[in-house]
């Protein structure tokens, strides 16, 4: 704690405090993302006690993840702010009224991929949601128990271990994912919640949600990097999704989050709103999703994400670069630990990761 002192003199910054940065989490945490706001890795940027903005630094830059979290009428007061020490930052995943207000400060914006929502109740009728029906027809016949697991619960050795065997479809390389994702489960927030997937009581697949928070309540939830076990029942993914979901109704939660489909529908969304304002961006976003198959299942997390047909909301990218490549490659760095992905000599053209 010394230590820390210290440095936060040096840099003239103070030392954050947990309890104040759950506080606020719990008043304005309403966006998919906040949960990873309050990651160890984050640095808060404040203008009192009211709130924050959460980035990280790589270099001389700055990178924000989603909104501020603060006060909606005070969001154009911190992010000029933000942007009048820092000049030179990027905000990744915010929403609409955080791109707008960063368009008027200077920014190029560009939209980085869709975020789904699921209203509650979720209902399986309709011919667009039959795939979802199909997968979870597969992992009821095939024996799959869904339950819900306590924080307490994953202290054993054998837990921890079975948790760090599964994997997540959608990433190329083993390892652990901060920043933009999450796929560590000592990483939580309060109220997470853990549902795992058991097939003749061994764990095949698991999925970390992080609570959604308005006014001190929580209001909904967002699905945090699932994974499971490649030799799992097939719709085991989807089968703990729908489990969760199902308790989550009987709680009157209103929205589960999917998350981020990264790149996904860049240009549809482009053309569609008058907010971007850098086709540059769009271009480049839209060449990493249609031939990048080996830093991330761009498309077959896309993929699965659209068969649920939940609600689609687009959230942005914003700089002062109207081509941000090195921008990207610092993201890619503090999301997954390396500079650039991995060769696989395997084929990847998988697209299902249900």
């Amino acid at each position: 704690m010394f230590a820390e002192l210290v440095n936060a003199a040096l840099n003239k910054n103070p030392v954050e405090s947990p309890e104040l940065a759950l506080l606020n989490f719990k008043n304005f945490g309403n966006f998919p993302c906040a949960g990873q706001t309050l990651h160890e890795d984050m640095t808060h940027f404040r203008l009192d006690q009211s709130g924050y903005i959460a980035y990280q630094k790589l270099g001389k830059d700055r990178f924000v993840i989603g909104d501020p979290v603060i006060a909606g009428d005070r969001f154009e007061e911190i992010l000029k702010a933000f942007l009048s020490r820092y000049p030179f930052s990027s905000f990744v995943q915010c929403s609409k009224k955080t791109a707008l207000i960063l368009k008027s400060l200077g920014c190029y914006l560009t939209p980085i991929g869709i975020e789904t929502f699921l209203e509650l109740p979720y209902r399986l009728e309709g011919a667009g949601r039959c795939d979802i029906r199909h997968l979870v027809n597969c992992s009821e016949k095939a024996g799959l128990k869904i339950r819900e697991l306590k924080i307490s619960q994953l202290r054993g050795d054998w837990l921890r271990s079975t948790f760090a065997g599964l994997t997540n479809g959608a990433i190329r390389f083993s390892g652990e994912l901060k920043f933009l994702a999450v796929s560590n489960l000592n990483e939580q927030v309060a109220e997470s919640r853990i549902f795992a997937g058991f097939d003749n009581n061994k764990l095949v697949g698991t999925s970390l949600f992080f609570p959604m928070y308005e006014d001190g309540k929580v209001f909904g939830y967002s699905e945090v990097v699932p994974k499971r076990n490649p030799a799992a029942p097939k719709g085991t993914r989807v089968g703990i999704l729908l489990g969760a979901i199902r308790q989550f109704e009987s709680e009157r939660l209103k929205f589960v989050s999917l998350g981020l489909s990264p790149f996904y529908k860049v240009k549809e969304s482009y053309d569609a709103c008058s907010v971007s304002n850098c086709r540059e961006s769009a271009k480049l976003f839209e060449m990493i999703y249609k031939y990048d198959n080996l830093s991330f299942n761009y498309k077959g997390l896309s993929f699965h994400k659209s068969r649920f047909r939940g609600i689609e909301k687009v959230v942005y990218f914003a700089s002062k670069n109207k081509l941000p490549i090195a921008e990207l490659l610092k993201i890619y760095r503090l999301t997954t630990g390396r500079w650039l992905p991995p060769v696989f000599r395997r084929n990847v053209k998988d697209v299902s990761i249900s």
